[in-house]
């Protein structure tokens, strides 16, 4: 595998305080993960396409979604370095959650055997999931508390802090926002409007930019 993909899964979280490169060798890690491009618009990961991997997106951008019904809500975007997947290893539950490339990508993709071969061996890597969606979980409690009883400022917040790529993200639609955070459009205008006068956020009429990041974090915790 070329060296920029190695780059890209050495830096994942399952080598949070590992040598890569001792666990490359023994596992033979690199050799057994596989890269697939994808096309724009293409699934990469759904209940029945790769979800008993670990994804790593080596190019390009994925949009992670899941319905109910007839209704897509948004999770969340990964980008070129970010991995997707893991909640989805070491169960049977089906799920609704779908992955798809925003453009022309390169995933990576490391197969749940490999996983829980290097996790019987090595208990770090094993702490490092645990870690991992402990943290998940954590988030999404939060993201559960804001949209269930937070204010409509709130709720934009945490929609923006967890779906903006590069601190930009566009949307359909004030309309479409305002029904995927379950609030007025004028209490979303509202909103906008205070969250962009307190210096956190700009929008241009199509998309959102996040200004400051660690100030929107603080106004959620």
């Amino acid at each position: 595998m070329e060296e920029k993909y190695i780059r890209f899964l050495s830096a994942i979280f399952l080598f949070d305080n590992i040598d890569f490169n001792l666990i490359n060798d023994e596992f033979s890690f690199c050799e057994r993960c596989v890269l697939k491009e994808f096309e724009e618009n293409e699934t990469v990961f759904s209940s029945v396409e790769n979800a008993d991997s670990i994804a790593v997106v080596a190019s390009g951008k994925v949009k992670i979604v899941t319905g109910l019904k007839d209704k897509e809500v948004l999770l969340k975007y990964a980008c070129t370095g970010e991995s997707f997947g893991a909640a989805s290893l070491f169960n049977d539950i089906s799920h609704n959650t779908t992955g798809i490339t925003c453009c022309t990508s390169e995933i990576i993709f490391i197969p749940e055997k490999l996983v829980t071969e290097m996790i019987m061996i090595n208990p770090q890597i094993g702490l490092n999931c645990l870690k991992f969606l402990s943290d998940r979980i954590s988030f999404l409690n939060r993201k559960i508390a804001v949209y269930s009883a937070g204010s409509a400022e709130d709720k934009l917040a945490v929609y923006l802090m967890s779906n903006a790529s590069d601190n930009i993200i566009e949307v359909k639609s004030m309309s479409w926002l305002a029904s995927q955070l379950g609030i007025s459009r004028a209490s979303l205008y509202r909103a906008v409007e205070n969250l962009s006068s307190a210096g956190l956020i700009k929008y241009d009429g199509r998309s959102f930019q996040i200004i400051d990041r660690t100030r929107i974090d603080n106004l959620i915790k």
